[in-house]
């Protein structure tokens, strides 16, 4: 199936571009292994034109900066930013655009997502750019390549998962210390300390709550596993499903055991039938903790439209195993790609901003909630540009805290090197999770549907 949407978007790009002239791939990207390089002695005012930028935040929802700081290095490149949504029918927008020659530059977030398009030929390659301006990609984002040996994307945007805490709800259970580190045998002793039930058996305040997002039930086991976590070889050496790996299977129990029987996690029912997402019910204080994404961020410092009362402090995702010696869940992962078009007409100018946002621009990711992958970047000053000042960000969160959990470029992370079946993959664990939670099938039965839905997946991508 992978294959064949692979070929349909191919020869729907090729007869796209021979439609429209005005915007054929340039002859560079004909022949992947031509140079690419830019122009010798431009200064950047000496780039003019517009780039069209296709991203999940306009000038409205938090991207002003980027076109502000941009301008002020490349005075003359107009940045044209096209929003769409991160969501299915958002994605198919994105890909129509892309055949039909409407993108200089777009974002790219499943890895899934970023196969399909790489497979297609829908992205220019980068790396005669990347050896022009002498930025290794390994020494710089950690990455190697990611598609075919090219590299047809750099993947500028990170994201880290933590603990966020309400910090008055945590004193008054007397739990003292913060922790830097625990298991998630301790992370559930402390919400049920926390949860609050009244006397009719309606729970107040839930002790803790997961993302939203299905699948964060699953990150327990990335943190033990770390690369690739949801593939595996089997004994013919055929990569297949990890689904049924113990660590898998553990991490499901100990959040089904929370939310469906203890009723101490908020309910990911609730979160799925009421469209409510995770940053709300913290806000207002009826979760006391929650597994939470550098999204919260942006939240927190617009205080005109979100609004919170109580102090905010942060601690790691605990561990799935108390002997446990890695948390791949500490450190910052790929979470945003940004690549070039195929039918880009001017690769060259679209180069520039692509750079800059992923070099010397890229601290100003953070203006979104999200944090720029640069090994180089000034990790200080992201305080600073999400907040407003180090002194705002005093005034709301546990700053020392944040620089330490959230912003912790230091400690290990996973990297997707596997990406075979992985928008079906994700697919197939979202359906199946809540089939589980609603009762309609036991958690026995919902693995092995997991397993055998998800390895037709990854043979049918082959």
């Amino acid at each position: 199936m992978k294959k064949a949407l692979a070929l349909v978007l191919a020869l729907c790009m090729i007869a796209a571009l021979c439609a429209c002239g005005q915007q054929a791939a340039p002859a560079a990207s004909a022949d992947p292994a031509a140079p690419a390089a830019e122009s010798e002695g431009k200064k950047p005012e000496d780039y003019v034109g517009t780039i069209r930028l296709w991203s999940v935040w306009d000038e409205d929802s938090g991207a002003a900066s980027w076109v502000e700081e941009f301008n002020k290095v490349y005075p003359n490149i107009t940045l044209d930013i096209h929003k769409f949504s991160n969501s299915g029918d958002g994605n198919v927008q994105l890909d129509t655009a892309l055949i039909a020659g409407e993108v200089d530059i777009c974002m790219s977030f499943a890895a899934g997502k970023l196969e399909e398009r790489a497979t297609a030929g829908l992205f220019y390659p980068l790396d005669d750019f990347l050896a022009e301006a002498g930025l290794d990609s390994v020494e710089n984002w950690g990455l190697e390549d990611n598609y075919g040996g090219k590299i047809v994307a750099i993947p500028m945007g990170g994201n880290n998962d933590h603990i966020i805490i309400n910090k008055d709800l945590w004193d008054a259970a007397g739990l003292g210390e913060i922790p830097t580190s625990w298991t998630i045998d301790e992370y559930y002793d402390a919400a049920r300390a926390m949860t609050k039930v009244a006397a009719d058996g309606t729970v107040e305040v839930y002790g803790c709550s997961n993302f939203h997002s299905i699948y964060y039930w699953s990150i327990l086991a990335r943190g033990f596993l770390g690369d690739d976590y949801y593939y595996t070889k089997d004994e013919a050496g055929n990569l297949v499903s990890n689904i049924t790996n113990q660590a898998f299977v553990d991490a499901f129990n100990v959040n089904y055991n929370a939310d469906i029987v203890e009723k101490i996690q908020y309910p990911l029912i609730t979160y799925r039938d009421e469209g409510i997402q995770a940053y709300t019910p913290f806000m207002e204080g009826k979760v006391a903790m929650c597994e939470m994404t550098n999204a919260m961020t942006r939240r927190i410092a617009n205080t005109d439209e979100y609004t919170f009362d109580f102090p905010i402090t942060y601690a790691p995702i605990p561990t799935l195993y108390e002997d446990q010696e890695v948390n791949y869940c500490d450190g910052i992962y790929y979470f945003m790609h940004l690549s070039i078009a195929n039918s880009c007409p001017d690769p060259e100018l679209a180069w520039q901003f692509v750079k800059w946002f992923s070099t010397e621009g890229s601290a100003y990711y953070s203006t979104v909630g999200h944090m720029p992958t640069y090994k180089n970047v000034d990790r200080d000053s992201i305080v600073s540009i999400a907040f407003g000042s180090e002194e705002a960000a005093a005034e709301l969160i546990d700053v020392e805290a944040y620089k330490r959990v959230v912003l912790n470029y230091d400690g290990p992370t996973y990297i997707e090197h596997e990406y075979l079946g992985a928008s079906e993959i994700g697919n197939v664990l979202n359906t199946v999770t809540m089939d589980v939670y609603r009762g309609n099938m036991t958690i026995e039965e919902g693995f092995e549907a997991m397993k055998a839905q998800m390895d037709a997946a990854i043979a049918d991508a082959k």
